[in-house]
């Protein structure tokens, strides 16, 4: 305190009088708490300013330093109120909480949390729908459900615009710097992420690739964290999204489904589909994902019916099961020695079975349609299945 210019130590004199109510105890105490507590403090802003100038070294000065801690899983919370499916770049589309609920509507470009920073994508659905949805499938994964934390001004669009335009020219350094290490590997797209902590990389190969190198070369262009990320050739399709099916409707991947599953060639030989590579490949030149959704169905009901390849006995000779029909209830049989067919019910052929007269073959993988295919058609179509 001054007073006419001199000063007075009025310290001591407030310290007894506190001592007097609190205690001396108490007062070191509290003096303690307060000394650690400034402690605490400084170490933090020294941290924060180390790491706000380590972001300005790295080209980083027009992004706000932000400790990132860790972001709380909404799981528990979500119900058919407050959920919403984002959509990303690439189709990526993932579950997360709308604390925001009836402020936000379908279409409109939000900002959600990531595991490190923020991202921008669009609000494709809403409600009880994809709740339902989540419950079946995702909830049993254990998957981290993030917030959305508000929705995009025009300023982030246009901040997401001028990423797009600058993931192009990514790619195609990208491309010159593989052909400069030799790596086998066809780089498809990049992908920033809205607030640029993360710049990820798609590429297609046939084998692992060392790109160890090209990170380093990325890392040091870029300042940032970088990911190569391998991707299959149906992957790729999902991720354009814009093609059409000869159905009608956009392709299954890029439409509804958020998870690619393998198909082999024993989808093809369950439901008896003709050998036609070019009816039974889509875009990706890898078998169509719609042999999946009726496969279940034709493996469980061909469960009433002979196998391909069984002997019917009769008095013109045997007779061999080519084809059935789950829908009518047919069974097509052929006779090699007097090249005609005969054509029974499922009734007729249980009778005959009761008789003794159904020779099934002894060789479960036994497959009349491989068996029709000359050996450059089964090396197409195993070519193309996974």
């Amino acid at each position: 305190m001054v007073i006419n210019n001199n000063y007075i130590d009025v310290y001591p004199t407030l310290k007894e009088n506190i001592s007097l109510l609190l205690g001396e105890e108490n007062i070191q105490q509290k003096s303690e708490d307060i000394e650690f507590s400034n402690t605490e403090l400084a170490e933090q802003r020294r941290e924060n300013k180390f790491a706000e100038r380590t972001a300005s070294e790295n080209g980083s000065k027009n992004e706000a330093h932000r400790v990132i801690r860790p972001l709380e899983n909404k799981a528990s919370f979500l119900n058919k109120e407050n959920i919403a499916e984002i959509s990303f770049q690439g189709n990526r589309k993932e579950i997360y909480f709308n604390p925001l609920q009836n402020r936000l509507d379908l279409n409109d470009w939000v900002i959600v949390e990531t595991e490190n920073g923020c991202d921008l994508g669009k609000i494709t659905k809403l409600g009880e729908c994809i709740y339902s949805r989540w419950l079946k499938d995702e909830r049993n994964e254990n998957l981290p459900v993030h917030s959305i934390k508000y929705k995009a001004n025009p300023k982030d669009i246009e901040k997401y615009k001028e990423n797009l335009k600058e993931q192009k020219v990514i790619v195609e350094k990208v491309k010159k710097m593989s052909e400069k290490y030799k790596l086998e590997m066809r780089v498809t797209e990049a992908e920033w992420q809205f607030d640029k902590r993360r710049l990820t990389i798609y590429f297609l190969s046939p084998q692992r690739v060392d790109f160890r190198e090209l990170v380093k070369d990325l890392a040091k262009e870029y300042k940032t964290r970088i990911e190569l990320r391998q991707i299959t050739h149906r992957e790729r399709a999902k991720r354009i999204s814009n093609w059409v099916g000869v159905c009608g409707r956009p392709i299954c991947c890029g439409s509804f489904l958020d998870q690619t599953k393998s198909i082999s060639i024993e989808h093809t030989k369950v439901q008896q589909l003709s050998a036609n590579v070019t009816k039974l490949s889509g875009y990706c030149g890898r078998l169509k994902c719609c042999l999946l959704f009726e496969y279940d169905y034709y493996l469980e009901e061909s469960k009433r019916f002979p196998k391909l390849g069984s002997k019917l006995e009769l008095n013109e000779g045997y007779f061999t099961l080519i084809k059935f029909d789950i829908f009518k209830e047919n069974l097509t049989f052929y006779n090699n020695e007097a090249h005609n067919f005969r054509t029974f019910s499922l009734e007729e052929i249980k009778q005959f079975a009761a008789q003794n007269k159904i020779i099934e073959p002894k060789d479960t993988d036994a497959c009349i349609v491989c068996n029709k295919l000359n050996d450059e058609d089964l090396s197409e179509l195993l070519e193309i299945s996974e």
